[in-house]
């Protein structure tokens, strides 16, 4: 794991994050500045975790907003689950329930989707590191699918693999991305909203190769 910690900080130690100009979320003219973007959900959070009546129309504005469309039937379960319960899940809408699992606690639990997974994977591969990266999750951005078209047409598919008895992908991610932040004394958040802002730009560097 020290290794993955090492890439991402020479990683952002040659490029620190801007994200007052990289982060743009919802996409178009109605993007909200990521600073506000954390508050609000800080702000879900302490009604989700003061409000359990709320949780599941909270959950489900969470997951609207990260664009989701499908499986919100499943939704208002999850707002119920506990942490633990959420990471048991898996790979399984881990870009549902990692959306979901931030309104238990913003600043430790960091939402883990196909720009942020890419973001990761795109980091540690230039770093040499290809065989034990992170797993990929479906995505409908055209960039993000031809740039892993790329790699497996260059023979270095990324390449995912778990112990069974080691900690789970997204607790990886989560320490990673903490002593990572710690070391380049940022937010663990912004490290999370850094590697999503950038997942389509570095995918399009990829594509055009």
């Amino acid at each position: 794991m020290q290794a993955y910690i090492d890439s991402l900080v020479r990683h952002f130690e040659a490029q620190p994050p801007q994200l007052s100009y990289e982060y743009k979320w919802p996409r178009g003219k109605n993007s909200i500045p990521f600073d506000e973007t954390f508050k609000r959900r800080c702000e879900n959070a302490r009604r989700f975790v003061n409000e359990p009546a709320c949780r599941a129309h909270l959950a489900l504005k969470m997951i609207k907003w990260g664009g989701i469309t499908r499986g919100l039937d499943k939704v208002p379960s999850m707002a119920h689950e506990t942490p633990q319960e959420l990471i048991a899940r898996g790979l399984t809408r881990v870009a549902t329930w990692s959306k979901i699992i931030t309104l238990h606690d913003p600043k430790r639990y960091l939402i883990y989707d196909a720009r942020v997974a890419f973001s990761l994977n795109h980091i540690l591969r230039n770093a040499g590191l290809t065989d034990s990266v992170f797993p990929m999750v479906s995505s409908r951005n055209t960039h993000i699918m031809q740039a892993l078209a790329v790699f497996r047409d260059h023979g270095t598919p990324l390449k995912f693999r778990e112990e069974a008895d080691g900690p789970s992908f997204y607790e990886t991610y989560l320490n990673v991305a903490h002593k990572t932040a710690h070391q380049l004394g940022l937010s663990a958040w912004k490290i999370e909203m850094a590697l999503f802002a950038r997942g389509a730009e570095l995918a399009k560097s990829v594509s055009a190769e």
